[in-house]
Protein backbone atom coordinates (compact mmCIF):
# COMPACT_ATOMS: atom_id res chain seq x y z
CA UNK A 1 0.00 0.00 0.00
CA UNK A 2 1.19 3.28 -0.71
CA UNK A 3 1.53 6.21 1.50
CA UNK A 4 0.61 9.56 0.18
CA UNK A 5 1.57 12.48 1.46
CA UNK A 6 -0.07 16.39 1.08
CA UNK A 7 2.33 19.31 0.28
CA UNK A 8 -0.14 22.17 1.86
CA UNK A 9 1.04 25.67 1.79
CA UNK A 10 -1.64 28.37 3.12
CA UNK A 11 -4.85 29.79 1.49
CA UNK A 12 -4.04 33.00 2.16
CA UNK A 13 -2.01 35.12 0.08
CA UNK A 14 0.03 37.27 2.17
CA UNK A 15 1.49 39.23 -1.16
CA UNK A 16 -2.12 41.77 -1.68
CA UNK A 17 -0.32 44.53 -0.14
CA UNK A 18 2.66 44.12 -2.33
CA UNK A 19 2.56 46.01 -5.95
CA UNK A 20 5.29 46.37 -8.58
CA UNK A 21 5.90 49.57 -8.16
CA UNK A 22 7.33 49.23 -4.79
CA UNK A 23 10.70 46.98 -5.90
CA UNK A 24 11.95 51.02 -7.13
CA UNK A 25 10.12 52.18 -3.96
CA UNK A 26 12.19 54.68 -1.32
CA UNK A 27 14.08 53.60 1.32
CA UNK A 28 11.47 53.46 4.14
CA UNK A 29 8.12 53.11 2.23
CA UNK A 30 8.34 48.86 3.02
CA UNK A 31 7.87 48.58 6.63
CA UNK A 32 9.26 45.99 9.10
CA UNK A 33 6.21 44.83 9.66
CA UNK A 34 5.53 43.96 5.28
CA UNK A 35 9.11 42.55 5.37
CA UNK A 36 8.34 40.06 8.18
CA UNK A 37 5.05 39.08 6.48
CA UNK A 38 6.29 38.13 3.82
CA UNK A 39 9.26 36.33 4.94
CA UNK A 40 7.34 34.60 6.63
CA UNK A 41 5.31 33.42 4.00
CA UNK A 42 8.09 32.28 1.74
CA UNK A 43 9.83 30.38 4.55
CA UNK A 44 6.83 27.96 4.60
CA UNK A 45 6.74 27.71 1.19
CA UNK A 46 10.40 26.74 0.90
CA UNK A 47 9.33 24.04 3.50
CA UNK A 48 6.76 22.60 1.64
CA UNK A 49 9.60 22.65 -1.18
CA UNK A 50 12.09 21.36 0.41
CA UNK A 51 10.07 18.15 2.31
CA UNK A 52 9.12 17.20 -0.83
CA UNK A 53 12.76 17.01 -2.14
CA UNK A 54 13.19 15.28 0.82
CA UNK A 55 10.49 12.92 0.18
CA UNK A 56 11.61 12.41 -3.04
CA UNK A 57 8.60 13.86 -5.12
CA UNK A 58 10.41 16.49 -6.91
CA UNK A 59 14.14 16.23 -7.46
Amino acid sequence: MQTRIAYVIPDENPFTDWEITQRYAPEGTITEQIVQKHSAAIAKVRAVIKQAELDGVIP
